[in-house]
């Protein structure tokens, strides 16, 4: 996530490290709450205009907001209607749960892991797993 008031040029030597083609923004003075997000062609093509100094709340997009119990085949067909690739997920408190994209989604309902280019870790709920039984061992 990046904070929203940083410009463009600041942010420019970061792209190449990207590994989402999402972001999500946050204000400084509220953290915890995200305000959109930006795309990495956005901000490509802003930067290829020459806009240097444009902050990246200009080039946010609105992040929808969902519960974290809906079921993930509600989650898909609002996603679908709405043509979101990512939401924000709130607890049962209205608070920052975390971040859901469509292929999190669609690897719920199929029960496999979709592996690209940019996974360092082909089974993250292997993985997660295993950092779980680690953590757990008497050392």
């Amino acid at each position: 996530r990046l904070c929203e008031d940083q410009k463009l040029g600041e942010i420019e030597d970061q792209l190449k490290n990207w590994q989402f083609s999402r972001v999500p923004l946050y204000s400084e003075d509220d953290p915890d709450t995200l305000h959109g997000y930006i795309t990495q062609r956005d901000v490509y093509r802003a930067l290829l205009a020459g806009e240097r100094d444009v902050v990246l709340k200009k080039l946010a997009r609105p992040l929808e907001t969902v519960p974290e119990l809906l079921p993930a085949d509600k989650l898909l067909l609002k996603m679908f209607e709405k043509k979101e690739h990512i939401c924000a997920v709130a607890d049962e408190h209205g608070a920052l749960a975390g971040i859901i994209t469509l292929e999190d989604v669609l690897e719920e309902l199929v029960g496999k892991e979709i592996v690209d280019e940019y996974d360092s870790v082909s089974d993250l709920r292997s993985f997660a797993k295993i950092l779980r039984i680690t953590k757990k061992r008497p050392r």
